[in-house]
């Protein structure tokens, strides 16, 4: 192999340990609020990743102590995205079960609505009286909610920013038929607060099989990622002859690209695994209806 050839080849090799790695940030980033190009974009962001500088500077370490030991940069760079994907991808998937708690509290929210609006309260009295007495999930946007009203903030105007921290579809149904109702004077909206209720508890209900069935397929990808682990630190201690050809720079260009493809088949899992956002009555980038 002449000397061209070999640069080019690891020139590939890291590329493709780069956009594995990159491919595994997005993976485990949580779903952007918009599925366009903007969207994708912030996920990029590396602000969040710097925040957690304990974790940042452990995973860091760990891969410098590993890249000195074993001379291979590659399994520096593999050891270090490990240490910081690990909780991640050995944990549960927090993200969905978050949406779920907020979807489940939106229904409790309507049905709290639905029995005030019942007694013949109106429409922004019964909306400031729910803010006190909000379920946790969305205590807090709910309580901005109730400042917005007691500051005399526009009715419309305070409901879509309600949209904005809640960022959940079935939210903007519930706060779409509010300010509908508000605006144009709409009878039986107590009638429809609970149809939307019933809806939410439903959706919820079916939230909780998907996600026991996708249980299923996280714990067999734990279970691949722990023997793949498992099976190379027991060559690297039992028998280190085996892996004396990563020594070579062709070594570690092998070793990026089965690093490489491991990272990627773990991003791929993730995204089949991970559910697809419901459109969003409320544009989020005008907050018009859509």
């Amino acid at each position: 192999m002449d000397n061209v050839t070999l640069f080019f080849t690891v020139v590939g090799a890291l590329l493709m340990l780069i956009a594995g790695g990159a491919l595994l940030f997005l993976a485990y980033r949580p779903p952007a609020s918009s599925e366009s190009w903007a969207g994708w974009l912030a996920r990029l962001d590396p602000r969040p990743v710097l925040v957690q500088r304990r974790k940042l500077a452990v995973a860091i370490g760990v891969g410098c102590v590993v890249g000195v030991l074993s001379g291979w940069p590659v399994a520096a760079a593999a050891i270090g995205l490990a240490m910081w994907f690990a909780p991640i991808v050995m944990g549960h998937d927090v993200h969905e079960a978050d949406r779920t708690a907020r979807v489940e509290a939106v229904a409790v929210w309507a049905e709290m609505l639905r029995d005030v609006l019942s007694s013949a309260a109106g429409l922004e009295q019964a909306v400031l009286a729910s803010t006190t007495v909000a379920p946790e999930a969305i205590a807090g946007p709910l309580a901005a909610l109730g400042s917005d009203l007691r500051a005399r903030r526009p009715f419309a105007d305070a409901m879509r920013a309600l949209a904005a921290q809640l960022g959940d579809a079935t939210a903007d149904q519930v706060i779409v038929s509010l300010i509908h109702a508000q605006k144009f004077q709409a009878k039986n909206l107590a009638e429809l607060l609970g149809e939307l209720a019933a809806a939410a508890r439903a959706q919820v209900s079916l939230a909780v099989r998907v996600h026991a069935e996708r249980a299923k397929h996280r714990t067999s990808q734990r279970a691949i990622t722990v023997i793949f682990t498992l099976m190379a630190l027991g060559l690297c201690v039992f028998y280190p002859k085996f892996l004396r050809p990563y020594d070579t720079v062709g070594g570690q260009m092998v070793m990026a690209v089965v690093v490489a493809m491991f990272a990627g088949a773990l991003c791929w899992i993730q995204i089949i695994l991970r559910p697809k956002a419901m459109p969003r009555l409320l544009d989020p980038n005008g907050w018009e209806e859509a």
